[in-house]
């Protein structure tokens, strides 16, 4: 799976795959931009989550449904 990910504001992130092992991790600035590529499945946990821009293969994932407060949690399968 390829991810990029656009920060509009400071964004803390992190991405864990199937066994709980953290690929990505890092309190990123705003304008910056992040792209990864992994196999699913993955846990994101974001904080400030209206603060970036997710691309799963090109589509722009909604947080909103996953999103309490300013954290977004969720699994991508």
């Amino acid at each position: 799976m390829n991810i990029k990910l656009e920060f509009t504001e400071d964004v803390w992130m992190q991405v864990k795959d199937g066994g709980k092992k953290t690929l990505y991790e890092s309190l990123n600035a705003s304008g910056s931009t992040k792209e990864l590529k992994a196999t699913t499945p993955l846990n994101f946990k974001v904080g400030n989550a209206r603060g970036v821009k997710i691309y799963l293969n090109g589509q722009l994932y909604d947080q909103a449904p996953h999103t309490k407060g300013s954290v977004s949690r969720f699994k991508v399968e």
